[in-house]
């Protein structure tokens, strides 16, 4: 009888310790968490993918963050493909191999920041948050006006990915991956000096390269080419008329008080949309998605890239494609 005792006493206690341990643990002690980890590391690296669901654009990138430094190269597509990003903390640079261009800025000036922890103090700020425990990670959700933010973490507090959805519709995720920690990096590996037969700008400067024009007209001499323009339009519409520089960008942008269609234009290759749907349209081929809040839809006329952004639906957005007319 006394074994029984004892042996039951230890089982309760067993029992007792194995319902403590699989504990779920409040959103409030997992921030704490990633937080003390984060501020344990010295340094770390690893990779990245990034994908928006509204442009239908991803890339990759490897990154190296130390303290508020970062150095970023940028893997794929092969458009962007050795574009590199670096910020000592005091300066900010952007180096694009194609255009062989190097832009300088102040680090508060630029919105490029793969560090998961700023990311995390940014998207909890002001957020109201709660916490799923799923078998081998935790994912916490932050809402605020209307956007959800959905972050994945390990059992050992990192994120291996973060998504940003509205309406509950996905608009954007990071997925990280190639965790490693405490590298040893030195401060010299974030600085940068850009090619001595680079062009060199700063971001003030290029914020002048939007230029808007009167007439299509003028923004065609500019760009190089005749613009392909909708023959259908929903309704009355107002017209503003740009050029995104140096990448001679057409812009054609139609709004009225409900709805928008931004129309951009380029000499170049069709690239497919991510996660986007294949269709036929009139007689050309094209990329669409329904980003839940927006519809996205490319392809190509001639030697011109189209890619329409607009709030319309399927349909009319369809009508408007089917009008589209190149001189």
């Amino acid at each position: 009888m006394k074994t029984t005792k004892i042996l039951l006493a230890f089982l309760l206690v067993l029992l007792a310790s194995l319902v403590l341990g699989c504990e779920t643990k409040n959103v409030e002690d997992v921030i704490k968490k990633v937080k003390e980890k984060r501020s344990n590391f010295a340094d770390y690296s690893a990779s990245a993918e990034v994908t928006n669901y509204i442009t239908g654009y991803s890339y990759s990138v490897d990154l190296w963050v130390k303290g508020e430094k970062q150095r970023i190269h940028y893997t794929q597509p092969d458009e962007i493909s050795g574009a590199i990003f670096v910020n000592n903390g005091s300066i900010a640079w952007f180096y694009n191999p194609v255009e062989n261009m190097a832009i300088y800025a102040k680090p508060e000036d630029v919105r490029i920041n793969f560090d998961y922890g700023a990311i995390l103090e940014s998207v909890l700020q002001n957020a109201t948050t709660e916490i799923e425990k799923g078998e081998e990670d935790y994912i916490v959700k932050a809402e605020e006006n209307g956007v959800t933010v959905e972050i994945t973490i390990t059992r050992d507090y990192y994120p291996t990915q973060i998504k940003w959805l509205f309406e509950g519709n996905e608009v954007m995720k990071i997925r990280y991956y190639n965790f490693s920690f405490n590298n040893g990096l030195d401060d010299s590996f974030f600085e940068y000096i850009p090619p001595e037969n680079a062009t060199v700008s700063s971001i003030e400067e290029l914020k002048q390269r939007i230029v808007t024009f009167e007439s299509i007209e003028e923004a065609e001499k500019d760009v190089g080419f005749k613009a392909c323009k909708p023959e259908y339009l929903p309704g009355k519409f107002n017209l503003t008329i740009s050029v995104l520089k140096p990448l001679n960008v057409l812009i054609l942008t139609y709004s009225n008080e409900t709805e928008i269609i931004e129309v951009k234009e380029r000499i170049g290759k069709l690239e497919e949309i991510e996660g986007g749907e294949k269709i036929e349209v009139g007689n050309v081929t094209a990329y669409f998605l329904d980003a839940g809040h927006a519809r996205v839809m490319s392809w190509k006329q001639g030697s011109i890239e189209i890619t329409i952004t607009t709030t319309l639906e399927r349909n009319e957005l369809i009508k408007v494609v089917e009008s589209f007319r190149c001189e």
